[in-house]
């Protein structure tokens, strides 16, 4: 930023805890972000009967780190802030 002009840089870190109430919520989630991508994937290299072994066996996991109320997940995310004088 400061290359293109910018003075005054500064990155905020922030991150927001999402919760979500079953597993195809989440799962729901994953296709609506960048691990669309990583699923796609996969999907690519084994089939579709391949993303449903898949994701059978993410949910065999997911079922030892949800809680009463659902499964927790942070999303992190960086903030960058800056001024650019008129030319």
């Amino acid at each position: 930023m400061k290359t293109a002009g910018f003075s005054d840089v500064q990155v905020i870190s922030e991150s927001v805890e999402k919760i979500y109430t079953s597993e195809d919520e989440w799962w729901s989630a994953l296709w609506t972000n960048s691990m669309r991508q990583l699923l796609e994937e996969v999907e690519n290299a084994a089939g579709l009967d391949g993303l449903e072994r898949f994701r059978i066996a993410v949910f065999e996991r997911l079922k030892t780190i949800r809680q009463a109320d659902g499964l927790h997940q942070w999303w992190p995310a960086l903030f960058a802030l800056a001024y650019k004088p008129p030319a």
